[in-house]
């Protein structure tokens, strides 16, 4: 650890890409399944098998536009049940899950699949290791990756989520899987159009006092919107 902040210190920089592949996915997955497990032991899942249905058949059709799924990820879509949340999340591993709150402001399956992709695009971009580089420096994940510091993982990666397991993404990230999820709906054949509308809704709520939590390491609605428009 001393290492690691010394190299942040000193201001080495270290490529974004190849933080990520000094993260073996095997580790992600087995840390993506914990917090799987954990957040569906807090938080009920909606009960009726059509609504998971249809998310996981509209995962899989976005997916269809995705051509950069790292070897080893096999993604699951979720829905859970809380019609006040407006939120979709993604661990590592490829687990993401939406709330009911989030797909009932939807009006359309194409405002649904902007989100969607943008969720998965956090999963193929490996945001997780490059969090972990970012934060914690490269001489500590490279303990972590040749197995010279057992368990360091689950530690280092429990310090970067929120209550309830969400991972706090930073805004690069999040502006990021903006640009590469459209890209993988308008691969899937979907209208990218979704994913501005929907965020035309998030941005009217900016002015009411329930505006998801979430929005708070997300790249403002109105910018977000703007950047969708030029892609």
């Amino acid at each position: 650890m001393a290492a690691a902040l010394a190299l942040s210190a000193s201001g080495c920089g270290v490529d974004d890409i190849a933080a990520a592949l000094l993260v073996p996915i095997s580790d992600e997955n087995a840390l993506g399944a914990d917090f799987a497990d954990q957040v569906e032991a807090e938080q009920n899942l909606h009960p009726d098998p059509q609504v998971q249905q249809w998310i996981q058949d509209l995962g899989q059709s976005v997916l269809r536009g995705v051509e950069d799924v790292p070897e080893g990820i096999t993604f699951t879509f979720q829905v859970i049940d809380d019609d006040e949340t407006v939120n979709a999340f993604a661990l590592p591993g490829g687990y993401i899950y939406f709330y009911t709150g989030l797909l009932l402001m939807a009006d359309t399956e194409a405002e649904v699949a902007g989100v969607m992709g943008h969720e998965i695009a956090h999963v193929t971009q490996r945001h997780i290791a490059k969090r972990l580089v970012a934060d914690f420096g490269y001489q500590t994940v490279v303990g972590m990756a040749l197995g010279q510091e057992p368990g360091v993982f689950g530690s280092l990666v429990s310090n970067l989520l929120e209550a309830g397991g969400l991972i706090t993404y930073g805004r690069g990230h999040e502006s990021e899987a903006d640009d590469v999820g459209i890209e993988y709906v308008i691969a899937a054949g979907y209208n990218p159009n979704g994913f501005v509308t929907f965020f035309e809704k998030l941005d009217a709520m900016q002015g009411g006092i329930n505006l998801p939590e979430w929005l708070s390491t997300h790249p403002l609605p109105s910018s977000r919107i703007e950047n969708a428009r030029e892609i």
